[in-house]
């Protein structure tokens, strides 16, 4: 088996970073900024992280199955909320669009290529283990507390 094309520079990494960058700017610097002008934080990142989620049905369309759109959507609700968290508690826009592209890099292409060759079935399992579960989140966790903590908020 050749993965040659799952590894930079052949790989489709920008196809999955570039987006990222685009996807913070719409749901955290336009939906959540935009929330927060009228809501609490709290409410302001589970809105702008439920319509980061609903962005995601449009992988139906490209013909994913409907278990793995589901998979995806409680992922990107997830992802949502620690990247509004960032955003907020960062007041900037940088950190969670350098963990965004991060987490894209290494679900789309440094696992994606593996992963799109099994069953749906395994896919779902390896989501659940890898892409959803403790590694990642542990790896979330500990990119927003970095984060968090060296990144300079502005005063007021």
């Amino acid at each position: 088996m050749d993965d040659s094309s799952d590894l930079p520079p052949h790989s489709l990494s920008a196809r999955y970073t570039l987006p990222a960058a685009f996807e913070e700017i719409a749901f955290r610097g336009v939906v959540l900024t935009m929330f927060l002008v009228h809501h609490s934080r709290r409410r302001a990142i589970l809105v702008s992280a439920a319509a980061f989620s609903v962005i995601h049905l449009l992988t139906l369309a490209g013909g994913r199955p409907p278990l793995w759109v589901a998979g995806q959507l409680a992922w990107a609700f997830c992802m949502g909320i620690f990247h509004g968290t960032l955003c907020v508690r960062t007041a900037s826009l940088l950190p969670a669009m350098l963990v965004h592209c991060l987490g894209n890099l290494f679900s789309g292409s440094l696992t994606g290529g593996m992963q799109s060759r099994a069953p749906v079935g395994t896919q779902v399992f390896y989501d659940l283990i890898l892409s959803l579960g403790v590694v990642p989140v542990t790896l979330i966790v500990l990119w927003v507390r970095f984060f968090v903590r060296r990144w300079p908020v502005p005063g007021p």
